[in-house]
């Protein structure tokens, strides 16, 4: 919803103060022109009315000063006798005043208005008073007052339930986004420096024995750590909304194989790409294969793993699995890799598994196409 700048609403007040002198003098004019033999004269009543209406174009800047001002006149208005308007002024003054945030003035504005409505009918009253309808002019005080009241105080409670719903959705987007980059950085970091691990070990293990070996891993070493900068820098360019650095999706996966081969995975990869997915899920599919890859590089090295990535049109089928064993009991369970695959797959409304097989170990993973159109935001 739009909101109207601070000028405009400056512009409304004097368009509703004029409204409103336009109008009561209009009937003012007509009652004396009708009646003209009364105590008050005409340039008295327009004065009046002036006084009332005029200060209702600074309600918003000085409500509770105009709220004071325009009941004083009101007061003065009926106790002459004038013509009035039934207190519509003040209770329009009032309901500007209780429209504010919870403060002291709104919670005694209300009391004191109908004191003020209340001491002036009795004033007017009586065999003495000047007024024979002063009960008439008690109840339309009251209920205009009160229900101008009751407005403003709906008004205010609802801006402030408004402005703490934006608060909390402003820190839970903030929360999502941290989220989204621990998540991506823990892909990239943790998956490429597995690698680097494995390579390094091997490098030191054969350096003496077998440079030409050291020498292999320390090449792959290399080249691992340069893709990790390049990621990096995809991530962080998509961040910025730099869209010539795209996150990666499923045409990569060929490049995920040749990363897990240096580390002396054999990965056998099938790729049903005959649909384009978004970035969103291509992304998705990316991130669950690498995961995988680097638990079992880490978990179940020199296995076998076989990478299937399936689309029959109504969902996208990722399975993730090896034929080597865990080193230790649990050890695919450890760290924040699966509870990260699950949170992906959840977002798209898609469902994961995981769990040790009669062979070893497999992840699997089924996201649906209904609502692939759009990102999830």
């Amino acid at each position: 919803m739009r909101v109207a700048s601070p000028r405009r609403l400056a512009w409304l007040d004097a368009l509703a103060a004029a409204g409103y002198l336009v109008v009561v003098s209009g009937f003012v004019v007509s009652a004396y022109e009708f009646a003209p033999a009364q105590p008050i004269e005409l340039w008295l009543r327009l004065a009046l009315v002036a006084a009332t209406g005029a200060p209702l174009a600074l309600r918003r800047r000085w409500p509770v000063p105009v709220w004071v001002a325009v009941t004083a006149v009101t007061a003065v208005t009926v106790l002459l006798p004038a013509p009035h308007d039934g207190f519509a002024a003040s209770a329009f003054a009032l309901y500007t005043v209780a429209a504010r945030p919870a403060r002291p003035t709104r919670s005694t504005a209300l009391p004191a208005t109908v004191a003020v409505v209340g001491a002036l009918c009795l004033a007017v009253s009586g065999p003495y008073g000047q007024s024979p309808d002063a009960a008439a002019n008690l109840v339309v005080g009251v209920v205009l007052s009160a229900g101008a009241w009751a407005l403003g105080v709906a008004v205010a409670d609802r801006r402030v339930m408004a402005a703490r719903s934006a608060a909390q959705l402003a820190q839970r987007e903030v929360a999502e986004e941290r989220l989204r980059i621990a998540r991506e950085l823990h892909d990239v970091v943790a998956h490429n420096m597995s690698l680097i691990a494995v390579k390094a070990a091997v490098a030191n293990h054969v350096a003496d024995k077998r440079p030409e070996e050291s020498a292999t891993a320390l090449r792959v070493i290399e080249t691992t750590a340069r893709d990790t900068l390049t990621q990096l820098r995809q991530i962080i360019g998509t961040w910025r909304g730099d869209s010539s650095n795209p996150l990666p999706g499923v045409a990569q996966l060929g490049e995920l194989r040749r990363q897990a081969a240096g580390a002396g995975l054999i990965v056998d990869l099938s790729v049903d790409d005959s649909r384009p997915l978004p970035s969103g899920i291509g992304l998705a599919v990316y991130r669950i294969v690498q995961e995988s890859l680097t638990n079992v590089v880490k978990h179940a090295p020199g296995s076998e793993c076989r990478v299937d990535v399936s689309d029959d049109g109504a969902r996208v089928r990722v399975e993730v699995s090896n034929t080597g064993r865990p080193r230790r009991r649990g050890d695919y369970d450890e760290g924040h890799g699966l509870i990260g695959m699950s949170e992906r797959v959840a977002t798209y409304g898609g469902s994961l598994e995981a769990g040790p097989t009669a062979s070893g170990f497999s992840v699997i993973a089924t996201i649906p196409h209904r609502g692939l159109a759009e990102e999830p935001s």
